[in-house]
């Protein structure tokens, strides 16, 4: 049997990295997936068009997904929802 697929699509929010502050998207960097931890028997993909946002501040900035960087508890965190939620309130 063949494992099946579980595709998962995800928006980023456009918070200014360097203050935080809630910005208008400037334009999407792009369209990024990322392969995770089988979900069971599921294959597990996120899907994310990653934002740039636009700080009147600091300017044009790349926002920053907290899966993508070194030490990412994503799938900890997941898994750890799934236990205690049904899993349509956790993909929200």
């Amino acid at each position: 049997m063949s494992p099946h697929r579980l595709d998962l699509y995800v928006e980023a929010e456009r918070p200014c990295p360097e203050c935080g502050k809630a910005c208008p998207a400037h334009d999407f960097f792009a369209d990024k997936t990322w392969r995770h931890l089988n979900f069971f028997q599921h294959h597990c993909y996120l899907h994310v068009r990653v934002p740039r946002a636009k700080c009147p501040e600091h300017g044009v900035k790349r926002i920053e997904v907290p899966w993508a960087r070194p030490g990412s508890v994503f799938e900890q965190a997941a898994m750890s929802l799934v236990k205690e939620m049904p899993v349509l309130a956790v993909s929200r």
